[in-house]
C-alpha cells in the first residue's frame, strides 16, 4: 500500500515512509511562495521521520521537526564586487561534504534526500546522495 503525505492513514503507516532529509536554501515556514509549499508538502510528515536543514525563519516551522543548520560561507559576499569569485567558490565548496551533514547522514540514515534547486544548496545534497547513493528529489519550480 502507497501512502502519501496528506494522507490520514498515513500517520497509522508511518514506518514506510522514507525518512527525510531536506537539504535546500529555501525554508521550510508558512509564510509565502516556495516555503509555504515545501510547508504543506511536509506538514503532516512524521517529525521522527524528517531532518531539515535550511535556513530558519521564526514562526510557521514544522512542529517537532528537528532543524540544522550548515553553511558555506558569508552571503553577504553575494551582493559585492567580490560576486563573480565568491559563487565560483560556492560552486567549488558545495561540491565537498559538510561534517553536519555527514554525521545527520550516519545518525539519522536517511533514505531519501528532498532539495530546491535554488542558489547552491542542491548541488551538496546531490553530492550526498550520489556519494551515500540515496534516491535524490529534486524539486524544480519558477
Amino acid at each position: 500500500m502507497i501512502y502519501s503525505v496528506g494522507d490520514s492513514s498515513a500517520e497509522t503507516g508511518s514506518q514506510k515512509l522514507p525518512r527525510l532529509l531536506y537539504i535546500a536554501d529555501v525554508p521550510v515556514v508558512d509564510t509565502n511562495g516556495g516555503a509555504q509549499l515545501l510547508s504543506r508538502l511536509l506538514r503532516n510528515y512524521p517529525p521522527s521521520r524528517l531532518r531539515v536543514f535550511a535556513p530558519r525563519s521564526p514562526g510557521g516551522e514544522l512542529v517537532g521537526v528537528a532543524y540544522g543548520s550548515f553553511r558555506f560561507g558569508w552571503p553577504r559576499l553575494m551582493y559585492t564586487r567580490f560576486a563573480g569569485l565568491f559563487w565560483r567558490y560556492l560552486f567549488f565548496r558545495a561540491r565537498f561534504p559538510v561534517l553536519v551533514l555527514e554525521r545527520t547522514i550516519r545518525e539519522f540514515r536517511p533514505q531519501a534526500i528532498l532539495t530546491v534547486a535554488q542558489t547552491i544548496s542542491w548541488i551538496s545534497a546531490w553530492n550526498l546522495a550520489r556519494r551515500h547513493q540515496l534516491p535524490l528529489h529534486l524539486i524544480v519550480h519558477d
